[in-house]
This record gives C-alpha cells, structure tokens and sequence, in this order.
C-alpha cells in the first residue's frame, strides 16, 4: 500500500528539526493498517501499546460507566491518537477508540518509540507530541448554547460529519437539548 507520509513529517517536524536520517528511521517503524467503521482500537481493561497518527477517517475516544457511553473526543485526519493515560503509565484503559468511518493508521508501539529514542536521542523530543492527547473537559460551566457554539467555533465540521447521540455526549446534553440549542441557533 502507497502511503504519503508527508502529513507525518510535517506533524514531526513541528515539533523538532529532525534530519532525513531520522525520519526515514521513524517512517521504517510505522504499521500502516486500514479499519472498518466501528472497529474497537482500544477497548476498557487494555492497555494502550500504540502512538496512532489518523491518515484517513475518524476515531472517537469514549469512556462507558453504567452502560452509558460518554464521549471525551474526536479525532479526524492528520492527527495523533492514543489513550494517553494508560498509554503513560502502561496500566489498563478505562476508554475506548472506536472507529467513527473507515480509517487508514499508521501506528507505532511504545517499544519501537523507545528504540528510536534509544538510537536517535533527538526523538525524545516527541514528549510534546504526548501533550496534545491532553484532553480536558472544557465545558465545564459553560450553558449548553455556549457549548454548541464553541463546538461550532472550534470544530464546525463534526456538526456534519458525527451523530448527534455522539455530539450531545461529547458536549456533556442529551441529544434533546442539543436538538433545541441547534434549532434556536441554527
């Protein structure tokens, strides 16, 4: 399978100014796979092994408590993904990943990234790339129509692109609401 690496790179190289040598050795290391929709990449009581970076698609990180599915957040193209907690700590998740649509990922493990670190010290660079799995509730104390406009702001594509049960979740309103917010703000 062809896969243009470039959004990589460029994701990389934000981040340091790594050599070719560096990223030909990177590129080397990923497992480029292709995923049906909704096909779990991580799911509650795993541990999370895998740095994804998101060629194609989307993934949603959720969390289930009670058998009520709350979304933490979404993920689309050229993006890195991962359950940083368990990632970190290399203890079981208490998420999920799931794919939202058909994804292509290009993945490397924990292990390969160390090995990098080892061989290229320049690679440890990549903790800041670990800071943007942050995910921290923003919504906080925030009306459910300064919610949907932030969303709007931030993010206008997943209006389009994801369920509103999904939206409402990672909003923290039912899908009810989210269904009045959207009908008085249009």
């Amino acid at each position: 399978m062809l896969v243009d690496f470039h959004p990589i790179r460029q994701s990389l190289l934000k981040r340091y100014p790594f050599t070719e040598n560096e990223l030909y050795a990177f590129e080397q290391e990923l497992n480029v796979l292709k995923h049906p929709k909704k096909t779990m990449l991580l799911s509650q009581g795993e541990v999370c092994s895998n740095i994804i970076f998101l060629l194609q698609g989307s993934i949603r990180l959720f969390t289930s408590i009670n058998e009520t599915d709350t979304t933490l957040h979404f993920f689309t193209e050229n993006t890195w993904v991962a359950d940083l907690e368990s990632l970190l700590t290399q203890k079981p998740s208490t998420n999920y990943l799931e794919a939202i649509e058909p994804i292509t990922t290009a993945q490397i493990t924990l292990h390969q990234l160390h090995r990098l670190m080892q061989q290229f010290p320049h690679f440890n660079m990549l903790n800041g790339l670990l800071a943007d799995f942050n995910i921290t509730p923003k919504f906080n104390h925030t009306s459910p129509d300064e919610r949907y406009q932030s969303l709007l702001r931030e993010h206008p594509e997943w209006i389009k692109r994801f369920a509103q049960k999904q939206l409402a979740s990672y909003l923290g309103i039912t899908p009810e609401t989210l269904s009045r917010v959207r009908g008085r703000l249009g």
